[in-house]
């Protein structure tokens, strides 16, 4: 007999002792008939699909940060050398200066005594 002396508690742990003691004897779920086979179908259907594009380009956002990227880099690099063809066509006088400009050499002098 278990504790008859302490008073009998009926509380929030009791409700959920009873409610797991009636889910404790249901039966447990079970899929429904070929759910494997469906699934699989889809996933099949959809590797197919996407399976020609490399996975960055299957993302848009992927794809539009490479885009702003490249144009980026294109863009600096189509500055910068226009903005060496402008210093290099204001400083070079003589044919040996706009050679050296051009491929950025920087003279030096040697004195001879």
């Amino acid at each position: 007999m278990p504790d008859s002396h302490l008073p009998s508690q009926t509380g929030p742990d009791d409700a959920l002792e009873a409610d797991l003691q009636r889910l404790r004897h249901l039966p447990p779920a079970a899929p429904t008939p070929f759910l494997f086979t469906r699934v699989q179908a889809r996933l099949d259907a959809t590797a197919t699909k996407t399976g020609a594009l490399p996975w960055w380009l299957q993302r848009p956002a992927y794809l539009v940060a490479v885009l702003i990227l490249l144009v980026a880099i294109n863009m600096g690099a189509v500055l910068h050398f226009a903005y060496q063809r402008t210093v290099a066509s204001t400083t070079a006088t003589t044919p040996l200066d706009s050679f050296a400009s051009e491929y950025q050499l920087t003279p030096y002098v040697v004195a001879y005594e």
